[in-house]
């Protein structure tokens, strides 16, 4: 049962992952066509927010092929060292959109929080890697500590700035636009619910189905901000 819970759990991260990739790839093409970075920042972000299942799709698929998923030093790792970089790469597209005056000082100030983060996750990976966190079967993993803090500095970041975001173009009389602040702000919300309950229910054949369904959906919500496919638009719109 245990390998069968773990096994629909990597699985679903590879699912989850794969659609990620999918939406990078799309809004980097977009990026190419129209040179306007936040797609290929936004892109990146999509990308990097998909990490922390990273680590919970490779476990299993090592699993499959050596009967051992991996070491807690690596999937502590891999599931934590490149968040920081997508929180930034949002705020680079964020701020290329609005609040320019306040990039650099914004962009400043979470460079010295991610360095922070990362200098405490190293030294923890070396000395102490329980003082990240705890790894029960082959992908369940909890985390603690300054991991906890940070995680939720990022929950409160989005959360603030999809709101940001979505209080300026509502102020645009383009309805389109107006779906775009929606999209953004649905799909932080659903994203950081999806993330917090996704560490609760990972035990849970049906809820874990349905909490990986509403993280894969925030990714499409966040997609649909920036390139809001014809057939949506004209439902919407």
């Amino acid at each position: 049962m245990e390998f069968d819970i773990s096994y629909l759990n990597g699985s679903l991260s590879l699912l989850h992952i794969f659609i990620c990739i999918l939406i990078c790839l799309l809004l980097v093409n977009i990026y190419r066509e129209s040179k306007s970075r936040e797609y290929l920042f936004v892109g990146l972000t999509v990308l990097i927010f998909s990490s922390p299942w990273w680590p919970s799709a490779i476990s299993i698929i090592l699993y499959i092929f050596t009967n051992e998923g991996l070491p807690d030093v690596i999937y502590f790792f891999i599931g934590n060292f490149f968040t920081p970089f997508g929180l930034i790469s949002w705020l680079i597209a964020f701020t290329d959109m609005m609040y320019e005056d306040y990039k650099y000082p914004i962009l400043i100030i979470y460079s010295i929080l991610a360095i922070i983060f990362e200098i405490f996750l190293i030294f923890f990976l070396i000395t102490d890697p329980s003082e990240i966190g705890t790894i029960s079967g082959i992908v369940d993993v909890s985390y603690r500590s300054f991991v906890m803090i940070y995680l939720l500095i990022v929950a409160i970041t989005l959360i603030i700035s999809g709101i940001l975001f979505a209080k300026e173009t509502m102020r645009s009389t383009n309805p389109k636009i107006k779906w775009s602040g929606r999209f953004i702000l649905i799909g932080f919300i659903s994203f950081n619910i999806s993330a917090v309950l996704d560490g609760f229910f990972s035990t849970n054949t049906i809820t874990l189905i349905l909490v990986r369904i509403l993280l894969i959906s925030s990714m499409l919500e966040i997609y649909f901000s920036f390139n809001m496919p014809k057939f949506l638009e004209r439902i919407l719109i």
